[in-house]
């Protein structure tokens, strides 16, 4: 799973609100992407909110850990924690998203498992089934994968 910057969304910094520029959309007074996260000398300790998909409304709380002088040539900004794998990006929100997480949960998959010797398999069906099974059962926050993405950003 993962989301591809597909809905609108934003940055709420110290009281101010920094999104995108859409054609014909709600605009911000300035643009997410035009300003680094080091012009906003954020304190160690010190939080702000992003929001991403404005329907569903995925607020993520984020908090400057450290600042570190770039002796090293270590890579940042990194991730150093999460919880829980990314939601699909259009599940319609957190309501949604729970429920379908507990349709497709331990239990559902035996008794998935169990129907498959019911009738004849289609193999390729059956692919795309035990795919969309394993993505929803690995419940695991993989902060290689975040700290990929955020290099990917860098570059």
């Amino acid at each position: 799973m993962g989301w591809a910057d597909e809905h609108l969304h934003q940055f709420s910094i110290r009281g101010r609100r920094y999104g995108e520029a859409h054609e014909g959309v709600l605009q911000f007074s300035i643009v997410a992407n035009e300003l680094p996260l080091t012009a906003f000398h954020l304190r160690e300790q010190e939080g702000f909110v992003y929001v991403y998909d404005f329907n569903a409304w995925w607020r993520h709380e984020i908090r400057m850990e450290r600042r570190m002088l770039r002796q090293h040539p270590g890579r940042l900004p990194r991730c150093v924690a999460g919880g829980g794998p990314c939601p699909p990006e259009d599940i319609g929100g957190i309501e949604r998203y729970l429920e379908a997480r507990d349709e497709r949960g331990e239990y559902e998959f035996l008794d998935w498992l169990e129907s498959l010797r019911e009738g004849l398999i289609v193999l390729e069906d059956l692919r795309d089934e035990v795919v969309q099974w394993l993505t929803w059962l690995d419940r695991r926050f993989d902060r290689q994968i975040v700290n990929d993405r955020l290099r990917h950003l860098e570059g």
